[in-house]
């Protein structure tokens, strides 16, 4: 057998070797793209909770802000005592509620590490919901007390 015949009777065999290692490698580069990809979308969802979550300490700051102002306007008029002990009392819930929120970061801090996307998008969703609770506590303060602030 000559050599030209045995590379002929070959070449079908090593075209699909070639070929299944081409499809390996586009395989492997696939998914390496997809992880890379994975890790991107991770660090962003991490900077969103970060940002969110300063935003919310801000707003706890707010309420705490409008909370002090409106017990310091209010002492200078005359206003029944019940008035100044539903000021103290959001001032003391605003407290209250950065502190757990402190605690909460706290927490999420030991977890973070480990994150999955699942996990950021769920805290994420959580950080929303306590967005919208701080931000309902501000414009109620501020419509409860608010014209002692003009």
């Amino acid at each position: 057998m000559s050599t030209s015949s045995v590379l002929v009777s070959l070449a079908p065999s090593v075209i699909a070797i070639v070929s299944m290692l081409v499809s390996m490698i586009s395989a492997m580069i696939a998914w390496r793209m997809r992880q890379h990809t994975e890790i991107i979308q991770l660090i962003e969802y991490k900077r969103i909770i970060r940002v969110t979550s300063a935003h919310i300490n801000s707003l706890w700051n707010d309420v705490i802000q409008e909370a002090n102002l409106a017990k310091v306007k209010s002492s200078t008029l005359n206003v029944d005592q019940n008035y100044l002990e539903r000021i103290e009392s959001a001032g003391n819930r605003a407290k209250k509620g950065q502190k757990n929120f402190a605690k909460m970061i706290a927490e999420y801090k030991e977890r973070e590490r480990d994150l999955t996307i699942k996990d950021a998008v769920e805290e994420i969703l959580i950080l929303e919901e306590v967005k919208i609770s701080v931000e309902g506590d501000l414009q109620r303060i501020r419509n409860e007390f608010g014209f002692y602030l003009d």
